[in-house]
């Protein structure tokens, strides 16, 4: 039959938990023997908003004779390449409930690790972004209402109440453009790093900077381990897991270095014997439970337990983080309520003292 043309839903993607649900609740209908337009009108009745109106054009394409993953096809900027290529997979091998499955299990770990960064990062989000708003309206606030009174006094200033003044009339003649120009800027700069050209320097710096890199790694590796063993498990064979691994990842230099892994395995290399070959990103220990793995033909439970143990890495390390991020940040504020005191104080202090 002929494939209906998908509903065009372009704005938003689907979000981690509604793709949660849709694997885990369809595998275990399907398991319960509905058959998948049954299934599919069911979760469509319980789906509100985009997400129902994709699985209304998703059981039509079904219900017009066409396979699943060609209905997710047509819908590929909410279904990425793994997901895809694992319900085609299950449907070749006749395990389209037990595939759906494992992506359930691997989505929700990557939400769990999502979630936990997130959250991570939470408390020093909101100092940062209070103290951009204090630094905003002191500076367009209050400064310009302060500075004329040093201005006009008859004595010598300190360096940093002459910045003050210099500021605060800056503000005054020209705060209009100034803020017109800030927000342009940040905006400018938002569009800037969000493009795909900057993403090897973005993410080489992610690499690189302390506790971060560590997140970084640990992350991806987790992500590289968790996908690799989903895929397995789906019944892909290795070349073609690779391929879908790397493009599942979220660091551009692991995706270039799984990509290579995936043009030299067709060769019959062993996974362990290439991953030794970049111990940049592939640590000893990841390399040796894989060699394990694939000597006792139990490689998809070690790259899960791999999984798992950098998954909780991840956790511990995103803790550390805030920990260190939030006594910079109190500092940081510290010290420029610090210099505005004595900014204002000084001059006081020293007309007082003459007096």
């Amino acid at each position: 039959m002929k494939e209906k043309k998908p509903i065009n839903i372009s704005f938003g993607r689907l979000s981690l938990k509604d793709k949660i649900i849709f694997a885990k609740q369809l595998s275990a209908m399907l398991s319960a023997g509905l058959t998948i337009t049954e299934a599919l009108d069911i979760l469509r009745d319980q789906a509100k908003g985009k997400f129902k109106t994709i699985l209304l054009a998703i059981q039509e394409t079904v219900m017009a004779g066409n396979p699943l993953s060609s209905a997710l096809k047509n819908f590929s900027k909410h279904f990425e390449a793994v997901f895809i290529a694992t319900i085609v997979s299950g449907e070749a091998a006749g395990k389209l409930a037990e595939n759906l499955e494992y992506l359930g299990l691997q989505l929700e770990r990557q939400k769990e690790v999502r979630d936990k960064i997130r959250s991570a990062m939470y408390y020093p989000g909101i100092i940062l972004g209070l103290s951009v708003i204090l630094g905003i309206g002191l500076t367009f606030l209050v400064l310009p209402k302060i500075t004329p009174i040093f201005a006009g006094l008859k004595v010598d200033l300190p360096p940093t109440t002459r910045l003050l003044i210099w500021i605060g009339e800056a503000v005054e003649n020209y705060g209009g453009w100034l803020l017109t120009s800030i927000i342009g800027l940040v905006g400018v700069l938002w569009w800037f790093f969000r493009q795909r050209f900057m993403r090897p320097l973005l993410h080489a710096l992610y690499l690189h900077i302390p506790i971060i890199s560590k997140i970084t790694k640990n992350k991806n590796l987790a992500l590289f381990n968790r996908t690799l063993a989903t895929l397995l498990r789906s019944g892909l064979n290795i070349d073609e897991a690779f391929k879908m691994t790397a493009s599942a990842l979220s660091n551009y230099y692991y995706q270039r270095e799984v990509s290579d892994i995936a043009r030299k395995i067709v060769m019959g290399k062993k996974i362990s014997t290439l991953l030794k070959t970049k111990p940049k990103y592939f640590p000893r220990l990841t390399v040796s439970l894989i060699k394990v793995g694939e000597a006792s033909g139990r490689l998809e439970e070690e790259l899960s337990s791999l999984a798992e143990m950098y998954e909780t890495e991840v956790d511990q390390t995103a803790k550390k983080l805030t920990v260190a991020v939030e006594p910079i940040l109190l500092v940081a504020i510290g010290l420029v309520v610090g210099v505005l005191a004595l900014s204002i104080i000084t001059p006081i202090y020293t007309i007082t003292g003459n007096i």
